[in-house]
């Protein structure tokens, strides 16, 4: 049975048994429209230019609601999202939920040493790095990890695997996101400072302006956006319609966001370049 049924039942009931429609979203309606006519445990009635909802038998109703929803919404305030999800709908991906956590893969550049501080504990990345490849950092917003040193996210695995397209003169942790940056993640970063320089390398795409302005909004600290060498040439030699299709809309969106943001200044050039092109550039173009 839908949510938007449980919802809706859940709101009559509220309403002591009597609920006008414009109380309902679209979706509430439909499914209390049809739940009315199956089992005649509810009815609609005109009222005005709308109409109202009645409860007219309130035992079987409440009957009804005990199977569809194992628990009520006061018995799981202290329960993880989803499986609050699960008690009250069955179904632990019933709504958009966000974890508490999120677990970032993070590694040390070569040269420098590179360490991550929270209060009187000490994360050795580079240790980590050479012991494991690589090292997780379970994030919350509220938690003190930060470091001295410069820190890179990067979109794609490919990069993050190896580190030899970056700039000689590179130090710090390189931290590697898939997609759309992670809403914890992103809260994270917002919190406070977690480093000297912010350094975000996505794909030349709707998708990584987006986090680019999401960032930019969100954060204090001045978020760069990195553009490989000969970036131009590669866009025009290697560059991909079907993606700059694809994410066009989201393109658009970013940019339109971005005109109303300083740091819209340091990828002019580029928004300009792939608007004329219409093309999209993966970033594992930069070992080519």
């Amino acid at each position: 049975m839908s949510r938007a049924l449980i919802d809706a039942l859940n709101k009559l009931v509220a309403a002591q048994g009597s609920l006008a429609s414009s109380q309902l979203s679209t979706a509430q309606r439909l499914a209390l429209n049809e739940f009315a006519q199956q089992t005649g445990i509810v009815a609609q009635r005109v009222q005005g230019r709308g109409s109202l909802y009645v409860l007219i038998n309130q035992a079987q109703l409440a009957q009804y609601l005990s199977i569809l929803q194992p628990m009520k919404p006061e018995q799981t305030h202290t329960l993880p999202k989803r499986t609050a999800n699960l008690a009250l709908y069955r179904n632990s991906k019933s709504q958009a939920h966000q974890h508490h956590y999120y677990y970032a893969l993070i590694k040390a550049m070569s040269g420098q040493v590179v360490n991550w501080q929270q209060q009187h504990n000490t994360l050795a990345l580079t240790e980590l790095t050479h012991l494991a490849g690589c090292a997780s950092l379970m994030m919350t917003k509220e938690d003190d990890w930060c470091s001295t040193q410069p820190l890179w996210l990067v979109e794609n695995q490919a990069l993050f695997d190896d580190l030899s397209w970056l700039p000689a003169e590179a130090t710090g942790t390189v931290l590697y996101y898939a997609g759309h940056i992670h809403g914890v993640l992103l809260d994270w970063l917002a919190h406070q400072p977690r480093c000297s320089e912010l350094i975000l390398f996505a794909d030349y795409d709707g998708v990584g302006l987006s986090n680019y302005v999401r960032l930019c909004e969100r954060l204090e600290q001045k978020v760069q956006f990195w553009l490989m060498p000969h970036w131009q040439q590669k866009l025009q030699h290697m560059g991909n319609r079907e993606l700059w299709l694809k994410n066009r809309p989201l393109f658009d969106s970013s940019v339109e966001k971005l005109n109303h943001l300083e740091a819209v200044k340091a990828v002019t050039p580029l928004i300009e370049a792939m608007r004329h092109s219409a093309l999209a550039l993966e970033q594992e173009a930069v070992f080519l």
